[in-house]
């Protein structure tokens, strides 16, 4: 799967090289124009550029520093609060995970029932568990509760994360839009990757862990895996890929089609209304026996196909397919991280591929406004991430095979850890490979980007021509190349090489009985012999 993961990476890079040739898009992102936001700051002022003394939009570079770190320090901090509440919710479900402890007393002899304790040998405690609640807080209701607590987490910190580093992107003020979406990738994907990817690492790696050490336990408490932790987290893979695939286009579906359908039942209400007021109108003045003023004889128009696709939801140029991109690279990333817990993940990473794509499809057809078109050469930042996934998803699932998972529960930790680093580094190893092999470019569009920026120095920098050293006909060498020029193409293509069987001999004698016959039809209008061929040369 890691092998896999580079290869379809590299195949991608080739893919998009040949859009990028096809679409004119090569070298782009090196005359891209800068931003309006960025023109119109305060900080940003003209120089003469120190290079080639054009006028030049300049951004200090103190200023810019100092915002970067502004902005990468609160970014840290945000990320590392989003991972404590994801370690809070872990904690939360061992403290109502405990079994038979519901007495809120501090007299409970915790010697005499010390023994009904599957988890941590220690005596616990009930923190703060009421006594009317009466009920095993270890089954469905704490797992419901921590699920509960879960998914408000992820939903209501992701809106308020992406806000965040959307304000802390434009505070940084980058030139050109490439530069805002690079940037504002890596930001939004480190919230992401945290809360998306963080539980399922814990489960993975440390909760056993944790359960088997009673000095990892703040609370004492049920730390320890339902069944076994590759049980768990096969389970909880499960569980979010089909939420993804389901859940996730549904809403994508679901939800536009509503406010579209809304919208659409307002619509027709409003016209039935002022259908009725003008009806009312024109009746009032019937009973009056008074001719309606002609501002009410003019029948209401219907909606052009214009007004009406302006009336649709604007698909941002930028921010549309940024979101459309972040759902695909985290299935990408669930898929290659743990696929030895869960080896049907490639088949439902597909299906969900297939389903987001014709989903994005249709809401950007009928749905949406028509999008702006923006030049873009490559996807930024995300092939970075995906490569970074792809090297991570090595190390995850090496652990996974090694300790996690019950492939090797009979090997001690001596050979485990000699299996990982033979794994790991041959995984490594293997990746390493694949992307030397496979070329980044293919070859014809190499050829046909040199090919284009030949012509481009020549035709539009008006590059002076190559000139051709033309070796002496008389010398002892052999033959010169005839580099006669000929004012059309002809079909049947001669070798400009001596040694070739008829070289030059057939245009010859074309050029030949060409000058002959235009000789003889000049002397037939009445030229003298000596006119006749001068002219006709």
């Amino acid at each position: 799967m890691s092998v896999w993961a580079t290869v379809f990476l590299e195949t991608w890079k080739r893919k998009q090289s040949r859009y990028a040739m096809e679409w004119g898009m090569v070298g782009i992102e090196e005359i891209e124009e800068e931003r309006p936001d960025f023109l119109e700051s305060d900080l940003v002022i003209d120089i003469n550029s120190p290079v080639d003394g054009e006028e030049i939009k300049y951004f200090p570079p103190n200023i810019k520093a100092r915002r970067n770190l502004i902005a990468w320090t609160v970014i840290l901090v945000a990320s590392t609060a989003v991972m404590a509440l994801v370690i809070a919710t872990f904690f939360l479900k061992a403290i109502l995970a405990v079994r038979n402890n519901l007495l809120n007393t501090r007299h409970w002899n915790c010697r005499k029932n010390q023994r009904q304790f599957s988890g941590s040998p220690k005596c616990v405690k009930n923190y703060g568990i009421p006594r009317w609640l009466g009920v095993d807080m270890s089954g469905e209701i704490g797992n419901t509760l921590v699920s509960l607590a879960q998914a408000a987490q992820i939903f209501a910190l992701e809106n308020v994360f992406n806000e965040l580093a959307l304000f802390l992107n434009r505070y940084e003020n980058h030139a050109t839009d490439t530069e805002f979406t690079d940037k504002l990738t890596e930001k939004v994907f480190i919230f992401q990757g945290i809360n998306s990817f963080f539980s399922y690492i814990y489960i993975a790696f440390f909760k056993q862990l944790q359960a088997n050490r009673a000095i990892l336990q703040p609370f004492p408490g049920s730390y320890g895996c339902k069944g076994t932790c590759m049980s768990e987290l096969n389970k909880q893979l499960q569980a979010i890929f089909i939420s993804k695939v389901v859940l996730a286009n549904v809403k994508e579906i679901m939800i536009p089609h509503f406010w579209w359908k809304k919208d659409r039942i307002q619509e027709q209400r409003r016209a039935e209304l002022d259908e009725m007021a003008k009806q009312e109108r024109l009746d009032e003045y019937a009973a009056l026996g008074e001719e309606p003023p002609e501002e009410e004889e003019v029948v209401s128009r219907d909606i052009s196909p214009a007004e009406r696709e302006l009336e649709l939801d604007e698909y941002h140029h930028m921010l549309g397919t940024f979101g459309d991109y972040r759902d695909l690279v985290l299935i990408y990333g669930y898929t290659v991280l743990f696929v030895a817990a869960l080896p049907l993940a490639p088949m439902l990473a597909l299906i969900n591929a297939y389903a987001q794509i014709r989903v994005d499809a249709w809401n950007i057809s009928v749905v949406s406004r028509r999008p702006w078109p923006q030049n873009a050469e490559d996807i930024g930042s995300w092939a970075d991430i995906i490569e970074l996934l792809s090297y991570i998803a090595v190390f995850t699932n090496s652990i996974i095979i090694t300790y996690t998972g019950e492939f090797l529960t009979h090997w001690n930790n001596a050979h485990r850890i000699i299996t990982f680093c033979f794994l790991y580094h041959g995984m490594v190893v293997a990746k390493q490979l694949a992307a030397l092999v496979i070329e980044d470019v293919p070859g014809d569009v190499q050829i046909q980007i040199d090919r284009q920026e030949f012509v481009e120095k020549k035709l539009i920098f008006c590059a002076a021509d190559d000139q051709i050293e033309v070796p002496n006909a008389d010398a002892d060498d052999g033959d010169a190349p005839d580099v006669t020029i000929f004012d059309k193409d002809d079909s049947v293509v001669y070798l400009d090489y001596p040694g070739y069987e008829n070289y030059g001999k057939e245009r010859k004698q074309e050029i030949s009985d060409s000058v002959r016959s235009r000789k003889k039809v000049m002397e037939d209008e009445g030229y003298s012999p000596r006119a006749a061929e001068l002219t006709s040369l």
